[in-house]
């Protein structure tokens, strides 16, 4: 092994590295651990690989190596050098700005229930939110000792075949509970209401959960705004993306910028409102309008039909 270990003196919350390697053709598998002391150290990624290290214009490229968010006063990276010689690590780090971004946003407002099928062998964990809300990871605070479970992400899904309704269930993602790592999991987001965690018990007990968090990534928009000037911020899906003169520009020091949060959002009707005001052939005075000239028409004609009769 070729190990690398990081020193986080200020325990900044981290869930990724920038490595700069000298350009080589090798493939490289690696393993990601944490350490508060530098002498125990807990799992976070196992067996990932880099490849494609090797820059036609420089003579090194640069890799972002991911793990699950945490903030371990030391973090280690060790390569496999069972296949290859090492490689050349000249730098690790990482970009920073001087702006204080929020990397993550805690999700609280949503319910659980836990059933735990013995037949099955199997533990469902049905989360319910008030709304549909993004999901970038999730985080299980689990009290059980020596546990290493499959565990998935399914959603309750309906589709139409030929005549009739099917239902049945999408699987979002997939991941193992292991005891040797923190079980945080950062996943490909995705937009749901209500979804279930499920875990193969196959003949253990069912975990002794004590919490799941969830987790999603907020969005920064960057925007040239003026002091005195009121602004709304409308959110929208209908909406195409704009195309502005500001993408053009990259500011060097962060410091020329201000980060502003959005707080209080509530649904907006008033548009909902006019794209649903009635044309005047659709309102109740045209359409009684409309009544009336047939019945008119009607009692016309029939007394016409009856002079003739008579006539006759």
């Amino acid at each position: 092994l070729t190990s690398i270990q990081v020193e986080n003196k200020s325990e900044r919350s981290l869930n990724s590295l920038v490595v700069v390697i000298a350009n080589t053709s090798v493939i490289k598998n690696y393993n990601v651990s944490g350490s508060n002391d530098g002498e125990n150290w807990f799992g976070l990624v196992q067996n990932q690989q880099l490849s494609n290290l090797n820059s036609e214009k420089e003579k090194q490229v640069e890799k972002t190596i991911s793990f699950p968010l945490n903030n371990y006063s030391f973090l280690r990276i060790d390569f496999s050098d069972k296949k290859s010689l090492p490689i050349n690590v000249m730098k690790v780090g990482l970009y920073q700005s001087e702006i204080n971004y929020v990397n993550q946003l805690e999700l609280t407002d949503f319910t659980q229930k836990i059933i735990s099928n013995k037949e099955k062998k199997k533990t469902q964990i049905t989360i319910r939110f008030q709304s549909p809300q993004v999901i970038s990871k999730i985080n299980f605070d689990i009290r059980s000792d020596l546990y290493f479970r499959n565990a998935r992400i399914l959603v309750n899904k309906s589709r139409k075949v030929k005549k009739r309704t099917e239902n049945y269930q999408e699987e979002i993602s997939s991941f193992v509970l292991n005891s040797k790592t923190n079980n945080q999991f950062v996943l490909d987001d995705f937009f749901e209401k209500e979804f279930i965690i499920e875990v193969d018990n196959q003949d253990n007990q069912p975990l002794e959960i004590n919490k799941i968090s969830f987790f999603q990534s907020p969005e920064y928009v960057l925007a040239n705004l003026k002091t005195t000037e009121n602004y709304t911020v409308i959110i929208d899906s209908t909406l195409s993306k704009p195309n502005y003169d500001l993408q053009n520009f990259e500011f060097d020091n962060s410091k020329e910028l201000n980060v502003l949060t959005i707080e209080n959002l509530k649904k907006s009707t008033k548009e909902k409102a006019q794209s649903q005001e009635q044309k005047f052939w659709q309102t109740k005075w045209f359409l009684w309008t409309c009544i009336a000239i047939g019945g008119l028409a009607v009692i016309y004609f029939a007394l016409g039909m009856l002079k003739d009769m008579k006539e006759k």
